[in-house]
């Protein structure tokens, strides 16, 4: 057993803060939050080795103790996930309303997204963000149209980074990724955005792969497999498992239409192709080079999987740099 790690009292206290993060695998039934969330957590501990961490829900409204942390804290993060919207009201993917956001005004943004493609923010939703997120720090947003939104909001403080999910991958990192079929294929689906593609999808794998194996990122998923003839190879829905099976000695490849399944298994090295069925993938397809397929092109889909590609994933490095280097200055 590896022994505990011990500061000594004099740079531990130079460290020492209490920092709030808004945790988007509380009471949520996606395992792509739990991605996210491992990746926001192995940033944020490398920029603040020392500081108390208060985890706090996403998805419920806020109550006062939450809030009091919130006001008590350094910082207040919010990462990953499409919980931005232009209207707040109508689709709460955050628990804020106006009154508890004119309690905060501290809240940073780390890699988040906007939910769809939507038309201008509400007056509403204008004031809820302008009193929630921090006026005098960066924020990091996932893709160029969250970008946009906001600053068409007027924060100028915001740059583009991408997921934290993908900070790590380095073109050098995809260079070591197969280009070439694999024998076996994981598959993924979602179940709240059926489509007849996802025939042709699983048609596809099981004429190409000789076992097809299903990894269940939400519970519901299951359901919509078995619509689609099920008979799949079943991946104990964790992510444990999945990280298991990705890291294992199978020749295995890994196409679906769960983005963060897809970004997990490129960081694991295997060649991949994400079915891009909403803005997130296809936005980070083309700001990042994920390899996304949109769903309206899955005529291709059969070309791809036989065919020879590199994968050419970039993450913005100077961005995602300048939004750290503000907490190490």
């Amino acid at each position: 057993m590896n022994a505990p790690t011990t500061r000594h009292w004099d740079d531990f206290a130079k460290g020492f803060q209490m920092i709030s993060v808004f945790d988007t695998r509380i009471c949520d039934n996606n395992l792509g939050n739990h991605i996210i969330m491992e990746a926001v957590d192995h940033h944020l501990e490398a920029l603040f080795p020392d500081a108390f961490q208060i985890r706090l829900p996403y998805l419920d409204s806020l109550g006062a103790e939450a809030i009091r942390y919130l006001n008590q804290s350094a910082y207040a993060f919010f990462g990953g996930t499409n919980a931005l919207s232009s209207d707040i009201q109508a689709y709460r993917q955050w628990g804020l309303d106006l009154d508890i956001a004119r309690q905060l005004g501290n809240v940073i943004l780390m890699g988040v997204g906007w939910w769809q493609y939507q038309g201008d923010p509400t007056p509403y939703t204008r004031d809820v963000l302008t009193n929630t997120l921090d006026r005098n720090r960066m924020h990091s947003v996932r893709d160029s149209y969250t970008y946009d939104k906001l600053r068409r909001l007027g924060f100028d403080n915001v740059l583009m980074t991408g997921c934290p999910s993908l900070w790590e991958i380095t073109p050098e990192h995809c260079t070591a990724i197969p280009t070439e079929k694999a024998e076996n294929v994981l598959l993924t689906l979602t179940h709240y955005s059926p489509d007849a593609s996802d025939t042709h999808l699983v048609n596809v794998l099981r004429r190409h792969y000789r076992k097809v194996f299903l990894w269940i990122q939400g519970p519901e998923d299951y359901l919509h497999a078995a619509r689609l003839g099920g008979g799949f190879e079943i991946v104990q829905p964790s992510l444990a498992a999945l990280d298991r099976l990705l890291h294992s000695e199978l020749s295995i490849d890994c196409i679906g239409t769960r983005l963060h399944a897809g970004v997990r298994a490129i960081a694991a090295g295997r060649r991949t192709i994400i079915i891009g069925v909403d803005n997130r993938a296809l936005e980070m397809g083309k700001d990042v080079g994920l390899p996304v397929l949109p769903r309206q092109m899955i005529s291709r889909l059969e070309e791809l999987v036989s065919g020879r590609f590199a994968l050419r994933v970039q993450p913005p490095t100077d961005a995602i740099s300048a939004w750290k280097s503000q907490f190490t200055a």
